[in-house]
């Protein structure tokens, strides 16, 4: 919520040539009557800051808007920051000692002190706070005799919280706790908190995942409301509902997931016509069928955007009343499900599609690992398991090739990194960190999806129906101005920087992967492209080279999917009247906004648990020795990338035997004794040397023969 200090200094800032009385301004800025005391001393405070200048008689005036920037101060773990109005695009550096009283995510002022054409960013120092943005913390406390504080476990916040006597909540020394902060800080004095809840002891499984959560803002827990309506669902289909339905339980169907997966969202069908086409039926658990919009449920599941898997934990968007069992397409029951009908010829084009409320009865629940081992011929018992799926799985497979050829063809992006996959005991410590193993039947089902999604994002696009669809933007031409300064060392070249063609970029990836620079043009080229969302428009995916493309076959998990499924049901149905449609343009406007902001945030709390569990694996490592990839490169330190995925750091000040120098655009350091180069890609040697929890990093030691 915006504060009256902010609305009058955003006012003066957007309106700099402006001068007004205070009834004017009050005018203005609609204050009531109830808000003058809060006004004034707005205006007090702003003045006394060299912002404003306001008489006793006369009018109000800001001062020249270009010497100071109002924004979110976004701070460096290295304490430092950047105060950034993406409006404006603007940022401000400014140096740690120059931040004062204001802390991470603070909207303030920013008063510009140095600026340079040789530097894109200028340099100033923080003048005011006017508005205080974090509230409550996760971290460790630390007791002491009459007080206690807590090292927050964000490294960006910067100040230790103090915790006066009696407000610990009982916390012992290196307890996890949450604490609210009850007065911020003034005069560089440390912040005032209290002790909300007591989490666990820090190295705690629980504590440190709880820790995540907190942190995140993700709800583990659903409300009394949610679980009440959850409980009441029933399985049973009715008489009317299977006659309104199509009737797929005849057809061989069946699901291919993860082992340990119960959120089936998604079953397959597929035929081979006598044209010699591919009939393939993707059916996608009718969540919508249960979870009614407006409905305590469905505000639940809006406000989560996702589920969160975090290695061995799922925090689901639905109750697993929904997810794990009444709309998880589980094998030899009916389940209500919404079925995407494509005829696809021998080239991968979709000649014929329909769209149907439909039931099916799963045959068969696969798993990845049983599909793949059967087509590498290492499952000799799924032939007498499943022989009733043996045509099923080769006409699939025959379709998956089809299809990648023809993503490949329009030029789709396939980057080749390797996930994680951590593997922990019955205690929850860490029993093995290794890549995740993809095979032809992660394949197979990621193709059935992309050719569903693309299907029904190209159907309501044309037909101009209120939607959400999934974009990915081309890259940022400053982003690819770096990448392309680099590639030119190694004779690479695209036509243009103004219109980058997805087609080009392949096949530079390609022509990369045979050489020693491969690993680094993939990374560079990674980190060029910009990140997908959600929006109401259909801008099309630049990674995967389609004009079209949405998020349709996952309702029990993604909140955008279960929106779309609602639309898919109310058009079948002829429900979408003009006022419908008026209701459904803000419905798809928030939904796309809120999802991506979540997603951002589960995959954050995803990462930052997955790494945390890595670094407590590596404890058991220090001083053995490992053949990594250099995946970053900055002034102080590398990164590297060992084949199980973890990352640590090569810290250049504890490097003994060389000094080196940073050659910022290549991406290289530079020894200056033998004139040895480590660039982004390398291979390297490392031993390792420190693995912190409390820093939450890994520390190697560079090897050398």
């Amino acid at each position: 919520m915006t504060t009256m200090k902010q609305s009058i200094a955003e006012y003066f800032h957007s309106n700099s040539t402006k001068a007004l009385t205070k009834g004017q301004l009050r005018k203005e800025l609609n204050v009531e009557d109830t808000q003058d005391v809060r006004f004034l001393q707005a205006l007090k405070e702003l003045e006394k800051e060299g912002l404003l200048h306001v008489p006793k008689k006369g009018k109000i005036h800001g001062f020249q808007s270009h010497n100071w920037v109002i924004g979110r101060l976004n701070v460096n773990q290295k304490g430092y920051g950047f105060v950034v109005n993406p409006e404006e695009k603007k940022a401000v550096y400014v140096p740690k000692e120059r931040i004062q009283d204001a802390l991470h995510k603070d909207i303030v002022v920013a008063k510009i002190t140095k600026q340079s054409k040789e530097v894109v960013n200028p340099e100033g120092e923080v003048t005011s706070v006017l508005k205080r943005e974090i509230k409550t913390l996760v971290g460790t406390y630390q007791a002491s005799e009459e007080f206690g504080f807590v090292i927050t476990d964000d490294p960006r916040f910067q100040k230790d919280i103090y915790i006066p006597e009696g407000m610990a909540l009982h916390a012992q020394t290196n307890d996890k706790v949450v604490v609210v902060i009850t007065e911020y800080p003034r005069r560089n004095r440390k912040p005032v908190g209290k002790i909300l809840e007591v989490l666990g002891l820090k190295g705690d499984k629980d504590a440190e995942l709880l820790s995540i959560l907190k942190e995140k803002n993700i709800s583990y827990e659903f409300p009394t409301e949610v679980i009440d309506q959850a409980s009441k669902m029933k399985i049973d289909i009715s008489k009317t509902e299977r006659k309104a339905r199509k009737d797929f339980t005849g057809k061989i169907t069946f699901t291919i997931d993860g082992e340990d997966a119960k959120d089936l969202d998604d079953a397959i069908s597929i035929e081979k016509l006598k044209n010699g086409h591919y009939l393939l039926g993707v059916h996608i658990a009718d969540v919508a069928h249960y979870v009614h919009e407006s409905s305590p449920i469905d505000k639940e599941a809006l406000q989560r955007g996702t589920s969160v898997y975090l290695i061995d934990t799922v925090i689901p968007m639905l109750p697993k009343e929904l997810s794990n069992e009444l709309c998880s397409l589980q094998p030899n029951a009916d389940k209500l499900t919404l079925s995407v009908m494509m005829e696809i010829d021998q080239n991968g084009g979709v000649v014929n599609t329909s769209f149907h409320e439909s039931i099916i009865h799963s045959n068969a629940r696969l798993t990845y690992k049983e599909v793949t081992d059967y087509f590498e011929g290492n499952n000799a018992d799924f032939v007498l398991l499943y022989p009733f799926l043996l045509e099923e799985m080769n006409w699939l497979q025959e379709l998956t090739l089809i299809l990648q050829q023809k993503r490949y063809d329009r030029g789709s992006i396939d980057f080749e990194f390797d996930e994680a996959k951590v593997i922990l005991d019955e205690q929850g410590k860490v029993a093995e960190v290794k890549p995740y193993e993809r095979g032809i039947a992660n394949e197979m089902i990621e193709e059935s999806m992309l050719i569903c999604n693309e299907t029904v994002a190209e159907y309501f696009s044309q037909k101009e129906i209120p939607f959400v669809y999934r974009v990915h933007s081309e890259p940022r031409e400053e982003r690819m101005e770096t990448f392309l300064n680099f590639i030119e060392n190694f004779d690479y070249q695209l036509s243009s920087l103004e219109e980058v063609i997805p087609k080009e970029l392949q096949s530079l990836l390609e022509l990369s992967k045979e050489r020693k620079e491969g690993k680094t043009v993939q990374l560079l080229l990674l980190r060029s492209m910009m990140q997908a969302r959600y929006s109401p428009e259909s801008k099309g995916h630049f990674g995967l080279a389609t004009p079209y493309y949405t998020h349709f076959t996952s309702p029990i998990r993604r909140y955008p999917d279960l929106q779309i499924h609602r639309i898919l049901k109310e058009y079948l149905n002829r429900e979408l009247t003009p006022k419908r449609k008026d209701q459904l343009k803000e419905i798809v406007v928030e939904s796309s906004k809120v999802s991506s902001r979540r997603e951002r945030i589960a995959e954050q709390a995803e990462e930052d648990y997955k790494h945390l569990k890595k670094v407590e694996w590596m404890k058991q490592k220090i001083g053995e020795q490992f053949e990594g990839i250099i995946t970053d490169v900055s002034k102080t330190a590398l990164t590297i990338t060992l084949p199980n995925t973890v990352e640590g750091k090569v810290l250049q000040h504890l490097v003994k035997h060389d000094t080196f120098t940073h050659l910022e655009e290549m991406f290289t350091w530079v020894g200056q004794n033998e004139g040895e180069t480590l660039m982004l890609g390398d291979s390297i040697k490392v031993m390792v040397r420190d693995a912190s929890m409390e820093q939450k990093e890994v520390i190697f030691d560079m090897v050398f023969n």
